[in-house]
């Protein structure tokens, strides 16, 4: 299905429905949305809560450079459709700073609002996809690169017609002194807007782009813990 096609889909897509995201605050009572928890170490709604008196991770310092990073497609011009704008590929590159580089399991939590990727060759389930390449030359591809281990993850391994709302956690293996790259790119120059099934942007609590709300396509990823393997 081509681009045009696309931006028709979800022109139509009035049924989408995300679900709860986390880092709202509890209610006073302490209740969270379905599917959410109280976390007490931060009294916001989670998908998994850490006790308040949680001992701290000292391995998160080593991956302080990748906690905060953003995938960012801005809109350029727009093309009058109401549903998609002009855009070009970004890559963002840094390497990790750790005197004492080591082998770590690191959860990361990954947010957003991105038009779904199709990925052959890669394992993995729903939004996470570990390897394998693109099999089409209009959908967004939203990649990290790690040199060590050497792989490449894909976060929006998604099978759905017009934009998604990412919220979810996964572990990966990186050395502390890694290089890594984070790779956005509409590939025909063109991405979905960030606009929701009632024509306003999604913004996401926790999630500070600029502009805000932001008008294309974008996502961050949040260490969450770093364990040694």
């Amino acid at each position: 299905m081509g681009r045009f096609c696309w931006a028709l889909a979800l022109a139509g897509a009035g049924c989408f429905s995300p679900a709860p995201l986390g880092g709202a605050p509890c209610a006073e009572n302490g209740s969270c949305p379905d599917t959410l928890v109280c976390s007490p170490a931060t009294k916001t709604c989670e998908h998994a809560g850490v006790p308040a008196d949680a001992p701290p991770d000292a391995g998160t310092a080593a991956f302080a450079a990748l906690s905060g990073r953003q995938w960012l497609l801005p809109c350029g011009m727009h093309d009058g459709s109401g549903t998609t704008c002009a855009c070009a590929s970004s890559s963002v590159g840094f390497m990790l700073q750790d005197a004492d580089p080591r082998d770590y399991d690191v959860t990361v939590r990954i947010r957003g609002v991105v038009e779904g990727g199709m990925y052959s060759s890669a394992t993995g389930v729903d939004e996470w996809l570990v390897g394998g390449r693109e099999t089409t030359t209009y959908l967004g591809i939203f990649r990290i690169d790690v040199s060590r281990p050497p792989q490449h993850y894909f976060i929006n391994g998604l099978r759905s017609d017009g934009l998604s709302v990412l919220d979810y956690t996964v572990t990966l293996p990186i050395n502390s002194g890694a290089t890594i790259d984070l790779v956005s790119d509409g590939q025909d120059m063109l991405e979905l807007e960030n606009l929701g099934s009632d024509g306003l942007p999604y913004t996401l609590a926790g999630v500070t782009t600029m502009p805000q709300p932001y008008d294309g396509e974008f996502a961050q990823i949040d260490v969450i813990s770093a364990q040694l393997e």
